[in-house]
């Protein structure tokens, strides 16, 4: 699959019931990441290393990338498909 029919998509859960869904066109992270254009307004998102994703489908690497579940019981998945 080329990278620029792909979508790179981010879900965090909270226990408190909050859900958030970002799902973005690779193509868009990369034109962002090549302009400088910030595309993880959220505090969240600011902690995910887009160029590393980036890097990591360019290799061939789809699916989940991270997933995660913290003491507080937030569930963090990043994925690309």
């Amino acid at each position: 699959m080329i990278i620029r029919d792909m979508f790179l998509r981010i879900t965090m859960d909270s226990q408190a019931g909050d859900k958030m869904r970002v799902n973005l066109p690779m193509s868009l992270v990369q034109i962002a990441l090549d302009t400088g254009v910030n595309i993880t307004g959220n505090s969240a998102l600011s902690q995910i290393d887009l160029q590393q994703i980036v890097t990591l489908v360019r290799h061939g690497a789809v699916g989940n990338l991270v997933e995660m579940e913290s003491a507080d019981g937030e569930l963090l998945r990043v994925f690309v498909e």
